[in-house]
């Protein structure tokens, strides 16, 4: 070895992880998104068959392009929270966990109008599978394995999977 001032330094040389370690995500996690697309494809499947197909009379008379566009919309929110649910997103996991409390309280509201005689008991029923849906999938994104993959998802987006050489 040289002892000239000019040598470059002398630094160890290795293949550098990156920051964060790759993490995978888990199983539960892409069953939650799952338990939570059906549920809000119920609720959505309920709101349409409410809303445009049974005669009687409706809470908001708006207009059915008003109403389709207010549709679509949710929609659009619904997929961009899932998906960042599966990408490990911790806000849109609490987001999640939020609208799961909403809707056992909107399960409690059917059951308290039940039992003041302003609803049929089949009502109740897609209320109650749509909530147990919502509730489970929270449940599964905050227990477990999720709960750890949540933790190590840090505000850096630490890659899910690496890519594989020459894909993009």
């Amino acid at each position: 070895m040289s002892d000239s001032p000019y040598a470059p330094p002398k630094a160890v040389v290795a293949d550098v992880e990156p920051r964060g370690a790759l993490v995978k995500r888990p199983r539960q996690v892409p069953l939650a998104v799952t338990c939570l697309w059906i549920g809000y494809g119920l609720n959505f499947a309920q709101s349409v068959w409410l809303e445009l197909i049974v005669p009687g009379p409706k809470m908001a008379v708006i207009s059915l392009s008003y109403q389709l566009a207010i549709y679509l919309a949710v929609i659009l929110l619904a997929a961009w929270i899932f998906h960042a649910v599966g990408k490990g997103r911790n806000w849109a996991r609490t987001v999640v966990v939020i609208f799961a409390g909403i809707a056992v309280a909107g399960l409690l509201f059917v059951i308290y109008r039940i039992s003041l005689g302003m609803a049929i008991i089949l009502s109740a029923i897609p209320a109650l599978v749509t909530t147990c849906l919502k509730v489970f999938g929270a449940y599964l994104l905050t227990t477990g394995d999720a709960q750890e993959w949540y933790r190590s998802m840090k505000w850096w987006h630490v890659p899910i999977e690496p890519k594989q050489p020459g894909g993009r």
